[in-house]
């Protein structure tokens, strides 16, 4: 809770949810997301040919703190995290959300007052017309 004066409080059902998120975000995301992305790389020797020449005329990295904005900077190799990341999402679904005491209609949908959603992340990255 947030316990400064003006500060956001939180309902119980609002701290489970975040609660749940946070144990989530924080439990083998980042092995699981590593083992997708370099099992589609050994996979593809197409994309190791690409990545390799991506790495291999970027400037050095040097110890004085700026390695992760420079490794930032490769379009090559963000589109390779960012892909492993939609195949293979370390998270079954993004944060729950909850309509409280008011019925909510997304496009033609109604979802009913005090109804708790969340996107399945793995259909959502693999349907087509998300991908636009």
């Amino acid at each position: 809770q947030n316990h400064t004066p003006g500060g956001t409080e939180l309902t119980r059902l609002q701290a489970h949810a975040d609660a749940s998120f946070i144990i989530l975000a924080g439990s083998d995301t980042v092995s699981e997301a590593l083992s997708a992305l370099f099992r589609y790389i050994c996979a593809i020797p197409e994309v190791q040919v690409h990545l390799r020449e991506e790495l291999q005329h970027a400037p050095p990295l040097e110890e004085d703190g700026d390695a992760v904005e420079r490794l930032m900077k490769l379009p090559y190799l963000d589109a390779c995290v960012q892909e492993a990341l939609r195949l293979v999402p370390p998270v079954a679904a993004g944060p729950p959300r909850w309509n409280k005491d008011t019925a909510t209609q997304i496009l033609d949908h109604v979802i009913p007052a005090g109804t708790i959603v969340a996107c399945p992340n793995y259909a959502m990255f693999r349907d087509r017309k998300f991908l636009t």
